[in-house]
């Protein structure tokens, strides 16, 4: 792209206009594979959650939400801030938050999920290899759930995947999946660590990456702090619409360098993205506490401005973050973040300019 140029933030390449905003703007940050040493013996036999958080779109909701899709809204990205002794700070949104969304694509309908629903040949290279024992990669599973396991969730990149459960009030427990985004921070879905129907913060957070049931090989890390934008914090109690899901991210923060044993990923934003195949890492609801890839298309009538409205199967894999693998370079960028469903889809927030310089700015404090 003409006038741009790039240069190194916080150890991660960003690209930036050097004079007025291009139509389309990109960028991603640093990923690593980290040493990947699990913890000998340890057990997680009696952890466990009494629900997995999931959150579903009335039918009615989706159909005002693809007629008119609302816009970000720059008042909304203030910063809610909980640490782990329970105190929540607010902060002001980052500075260029209202630059990143005037430069945003103009908002259009989309097309219903009718129109999205033909099977499509995936390209096998853009979809996450698994090795089996005798080292062969699994096909893409044919039929009506294409999920397929992973066991060695000690290698990179499934050992960056985590299984989240967070303890509220009222005693109650949650879980949800993440992804290692960095030394210290795991990205995920704002609903797994704020209680949307009681508007409640959460007493304690404990992510455990590349568990495989009981199995938990690197350990237990607690979450120290957490922010989430304020649309979803400051949103009416009990309610979740897509007013409330456009902001339906969380960033947590960890004392310990979690990212150094695991590994993490990119995420990334590009104004102009195109087809791709997504791939979804996660802990679906039904399946014991093992992690699942998923794989689907994900082309430009299911991309809304802010949403990824896709077909891969979740079975309530929120938090699960969407990302594209490029075989060639073995570069891996998470685009979105698995939040919600429907009858007949299943939707991730969309990291776009606005929300790649909000994610950075939490995560370096300003």
């Amino acid at each position: 792209m003409n006038g741009l140029k790039t240069f190194l933030l916080v150890g991660a390449l960003a690209v930036v206009s050097t004079s007025a905003l291009p139509q389309s703007r990109n960028s991603t940050q640093d990923h690593a594979p980290g040493a990947a040493e699990p913890v000998a013996g340890t057990r997680l036999d009696g952890t466990k959650a009494t629900t997995q958080r999931t959150a579903t779109i009335q039918e009615e909701q989706a159909r005002k939400f693809r007629s008119a899709p609302p816009k970000l809204d720059a008042s909304k990205f203030d910063v809610m801030t909980w640490s782990a002794g329970g105190q929540v700070e607010r902060s002001p949104a980052p500075g260029n938050i209202v630059e990143a969304i005037k430069a945003m694509a103009p908002v259009a309908p989309s097309a219903a999920p009718a129109k999205r629903s033909d099977p499509v040949k995936l390209d096998a290279d853009a979809i996450e290899p698994i090795s089996t024992g005798s080292g062969q990669q699994n096909r893409l599973m044919v039929g009506p759930d294409e999920r397929v396991k992973i066991d060695k969730t000690t290698q990179y990149p499934f050992s960056a995947f985590v299984h989240l459960i967070s303890e509220f009030p009222d005693s109650s427990t949650t879980g949800c999946s993440g992804t290692v985004v960095g030394l210290h921070h795991v990205l995920t879905a704002a609903n797994c660590v704020f209680d949307w129907k009681m508007n409640a913060w959460p007493k304690s957070i404990a992510v455990y990456p590349g568990r495989n049931g009981d199995d938990g090989p690197f350990g237990g890390y607690y979450v120290v702090g957490l922010s989430v934008a304020s649309g979803f914090s400051d949103a009416p109690k009990g309610t979740y619409d897509f007013d409330r899901m456009l902001y339906d991210l969380a960033l947590l923060r960890f004392e310990e360098p979690i990212g150094d044993a695991t590994g993490w990923l990119a995420f990334g934003y590009d104004d102009a993205l195109p087809v791709f195949v997504g791939n979804l890492i996660g802990y679906p609801t039904d399946k014991d506490y093992t992690l699942w890839r998923s794989s689907c298309e994900i082309d430009p009538k299911q991309i809304e401005p802010n949403v990824l409205a896709h077909q891969c199967d979740v079975k309530g894999t929120g938090g699960a973050a969407i990302y594209q693998y490029t075989k060639d370079t073995g570069a891996r960028t998470i685009y979105g973040v698995q939040v919600a469903d429907s009858a007949d889809t299943n939707y991730a927030v969309r990291i776009t300019g606005p929300w790649f310089d909000w994610l950075v700015a939490s995560r370096d404090g300003k």
